[in-house]
């Protein structure tokens, strides 16, 4: 149960930014926990696309076929039958609820971009020294100066790291967030790009955060057409989300 719960929540997105990096590489270190997730997301896929309605009248034939009449009409079902009767209903309550709390989330592009903005986690310093193409101090520091949000310094820090490796993408993706924070788009698009086009394990975010970047400009076709072909990547680490933000616009 606490497994299921802890999908759940990655993939709805309710994971905190470091938890949600955390659980993408236990599901690359761990194939079944990758195979129930995907199983989940199957799941939930076919619940969007078939609509709540159209579940609810499914969960109403599953109660229908499985009852059975007696001789004096009276309705006989088996205990699990009666348990998976409730458990039917629990479930459609869930996705009423659930659907409901997606037509509710706010439409304003810049109210959507702020509800599912949030900095990438830090992964140098969490990877240590090991690397001699570039001084893991100086990325310490810059990492420093990210989590207390001071992103002039971090950015002037991520230019000399780039300069010493510039086929790491994880610093243009530090970069291009630290030019969001500070509203500089035109700049946080150059480095995102690079990071989008790089087809490194930081694609995916920089994919998503450009299309969050075009919600804030006021893009809005431009940011539903980059938020569809996330959702439209089996797999895709903000598939979910980006199918929200699509429910929401």
């Amino acid at each position: 149960m606490e497994k299921l719960i802890h999908i759940e929540q990655y993939l709805t997105g309710t994971l905190n930014a470091q938890d949600a990096v955390a659980f993408e590489r236990q599901m690359q270190s761990d194939p079944d926990l990758a195979t129930e997730v995907q199983s989940v997301r199957d799941l939930i896929d076919g619940i969007d696309l078939a609509g709540r309605n159209a579940f609810e009248a499914k969960v109403a034939s599953w109660e229908a076929s499985l009852q059975q009449t007696s001789k004096r009409g009276r309705v006989m079902r088996p205990q699990w039958v009666r348990f998976a009767s409730v458990a039917a209903a629990a479930i459609a309550l869930l996705l009423a609820v659930y659907f409901v709390e997606i037509k509710n989330q706010a439409t304003d592009p810049s109210q959507l971009f702020a509800q599912n903005f949030s900095p990438y986690p830090d992964e140098l310093t969490v990877m240590g020294d090991g690397d001699d193409t570039y001084d893991q101090s100086l990325a310490n520091r810059a990492m420093t100066f990210y989590k207390d949000q001071n992103y002039p310094e971090t950015v002037l820090r991520l230019d000399s790291l780039i300069a010493q490796a510039p086929d790491i993408s994880l610093f243009q993706l530090y970069k291009g967030i630290s030019h969001i924070e500070m509203k500089e788009y035109d700049l946080a698009k150059k480095s995102l790009d690079i990071v989008a086009k790089s087809q490194s394990r930081y694609t995916q975010a920089a994919e998503w955060y450009l299309a969050l970047v075009m919600l804030d400009e006021g893009n809005i076709e431009a940011g539903k057409k980059a938020f569809q072909n996330i959702s439209t990547q089996k797999g895709h680490f903000y598939q979910l989300k980006a199918k929200q933000v699509l429910n929401s616009l």
